[in-house]
């Protein structure tokens, strides 16, 4: 029995600088892998930060979007006092495409959640211009 205990310490005592070296190894890699992410990213953060950053614009804006229309609508009617009918109308028509035209984009972002750099960059470029 004693012959059993020694075997299995030595086996283990054996193991031991392996897993050191296989959890040196797996820090290194973490280490160059988020290197490597802030280097592709504009930014300078992570990947996943800038894709959880457009998210949660893209949510808050559709979640504005169900808003604003009714008070573009409300500004415009209350400044149908003031102003011609014509500017108005146009200015309600105007906005409310543009705001329909950035939900619709929203939306297309939150079916799509791009995992590429470029294409992060290129969504982040739609909802500044937006």
């Amino acid at each position: 029995m004693t012959d059993f205990a020694t075997e299995t310490q030595t086996k283990n005592e054996r193991q031991h600088p392996n897993r050191e070296r296989a959890d040196r190894r797996h820090a290194v890699n973490n280490a160059v892998r988020n290197a490597r992410e802030n280097l592709t990213s504009e930014t300078g953060y992570s990947i996943d930060f800038d894709r959880d950053v457009l998210l949660a614009h893209a949510r808050n804006f559709n979640t504005a979007g169900l808003i604003v229309p009714w008070f573009i609508i409300f500004t415009g009617m209350l400044s149908l006092t003031w102003y011609n009918y014509f500017h108005i109308l146009a200015w309600i028509f105007v906005s409310l495409t543009a705001q329909m035209l950035i939900v619709h984009q929203n939306m297309k972002f939150l079916k799509k959640m791009p995992d590429d750099p470029k294409d992060l960059e290129g969504w982040r470029r739609i909802f500044v211009c937006g």
